[in-house]
């Protein structure tokens, strides 16, 4: 905070600044003025960048805002500006440990000292594959990907050359990495479930449409399309836990999900980017008991590196194990298994393994720590948000859900307007107010979290987001 806007605060601002700031009467503006002010570095940094480098802004909060850090330490996060965040990005959830974890840090160093990039196999690369085969059953086989992107869609090709079919099911709601097929998506149609294909963003050609087959997520309708697909359906890839919608009632859903794809010879493959190895050691496979065919692992594996795995059944892995020329599919690469991704993971897993008992519950523990202080305060302000939560993935949402004739712009509004209010308070949030709670978030840090966010939804509510949110 400078010293002008702590002036300011007391009535004694006299600079044009400041003024300005004093004849603006929308708190949401007054916080975006104070944004901007504040992150003097950072929009710097984002105009030298525009002659070079090509990437939206990277804040929360829309277009308003660029943000760009510095350092991380812990469950905090410092910008150029060199003010101090308490971080829900957390690397888009890579970082369940936090920053800067000193057995993740000591592993790395010491990979160092013997080299970063060999482009053939490690012994560390084996030490790294069993700490996987040995959390769940299914993952009799291990093969090891550049990142989570590439996981999910060595996992479709393994399962094609398996199958012999070409047709994958996504459902809608649901991203699967970077690839044409994992931005295949979809929007309900009707209260009966069906879908109508949308592409997450330019480029995609129209013909994958004849190949992905988009279903109704948590929907009994789904069967049915994968019953009358099934001699064109490969495989269907699934998120049992969604970023998007973070919740663990799908269980019963998910099972019978297993049940209709076994029966019908299509291979079910478990998208874990998000939810392996971070909602439990043995992700949602322990969490619902749920063994599926393939499995794609990403973030959190690389202990903050990136580094995917697919991992799966021995029948369906063999394609990774054979030439090309054998019927083996084409997954090689550089940066697969990168001996310092590799040692950052290791060093991950290990830790994970041998404190499993009180890591996990721990993270649970604060996660709904932070949901109830959120819910009790919409509560008492009387108004439609909520903070969902599985294991340590969050979402906060503003309004009832979305109806059709409602525009899309008055939830992004409200949002934008939540995400720059937090960060003025000193919280970081994923865009779409998304969050990762970490083991290093200590609970002084999650109650400060949620009085800035009690005090950001009195803001939202004074402003009258919440109203343009009701049905109309």
């Amino acid at each position: 905070m400078t010293e002008e806007f702590v002036l300011m605060t007391h009535g004694a601002g006299i600079s044009p600044t400041g003024m300005i700031r004093e004849a603006i009467t929308s708190r949401h503006d007054r916080a975006l003025a104070t944004l901007l002010a504040r992150t003097s570095h950072s929009w710097k940094m984002a105009l030298d960048r525009a002659d070079v480098v090509c990437a939206p802004p990277t804040g929360p909060g829309g277009a308003h805002v660029n943000l760009f850090l510095r350092r991380g330490c812990g469950a905090i996060a410092t910008d150029l500006d060199g003010v101090p965040l308490i971080d829900f990005c957390m690397g888009d959830g890579s970082l369940l440990l936090g920053h800067d974890h000193p057995e993740i840090r000591d592993a790395l160093l010491a990979q160092i000292t013997t080299g970063w990039q060999f482009g053939l196999p490690t012994e560390m690369q084996l030490v790294f594959a069993r700490l996987i085969q040995s959390a769940r059953p299914a993952n009799e086989r291990i093969a090891l990907c550049a990142d989570g992107s590439d996981a999910t869609l060595f996992a479709i090709r393994a399962a094609r050359a398996a199958t012999g079919k070409d047709g994958i099911g996504v459902f809608a709601g649901s991203r699967h990495g970077t690839h044409d097929y994992g931005l295949v998506s979809g929007e309900p149609q009707a209260s009966h479930g069906l879908t109508r294909n949308i592409h997450l963003g330019a480029g995609i050609p129209r013909l994958i449409d004849e190949i992905a087959s988009v279903l109704p997520y948590g929907h009994p309708a789904a069967f049915d399309l994968i019953r009358r697909q099934r001699n064109d359906l490969a495989a269907v890839i699934v998120e049992p836990v969604r970023a998007e919608d973070p919740h663990l009632d799908a269980g019963p859903w998910l099972w019978e999900l297993a049940s209709v794809c076994r029966k019908a010879g299509v291979l079910l493959i478990f998208d874990e980017l998000t939810a392996g190895f971070r909602l439990a050691y043995g992700g949602t496979q322990e969490v619902f008991g749920i063994e599926p065919d393939l499995t794609a692992y990403g973030k959190v594996v690389g202990g903050g590196l990136p580094l995917g795995v697919v991992a799966g059944r021995t029948e369906f892995m063999r394609a990774f194990g054979r030439d090309i020329l054998a019927q083996g599919i084409s997954a090689a690469e550089a940066n697969a298994g990168n001996a310092l991704a590799v040692a950052a993971g290791t060093a991950f897993l290990s830790y994970a393994n041998a404190n499993q008992e009180s890591l996990y519950p721990g993270l649970q523990r604060s996660t709904a720590r932070l949901s109830d202080a959120f819910n009790a305060a919409a509560a008492a302000l009387d108004v439609p948000a909520a903070l969902k939560h599985a294991g340590s993935v969050f979402r906060i949402t503003l309004g009832s859900p979305r109806p059709r004739n409602l525009p899309a712009a008055a939830q992004y509004a409200a949002m934008d307007a939540f995400a720059i209010a937090a960060l003025n308070g000193g919280v970081l949030l994923k865009p779409g107010l998304q969050g990762f709670v970490s083991a290093a978030h200590t609970d002084t840090q999650i109650d400060q979290a949620a009085e800035v966010f009690a005090t950001t939804l009195a803001d939202v509510k004074a402003d009258g987001f919440f109203a343009a949110l009701k049905h109309r």
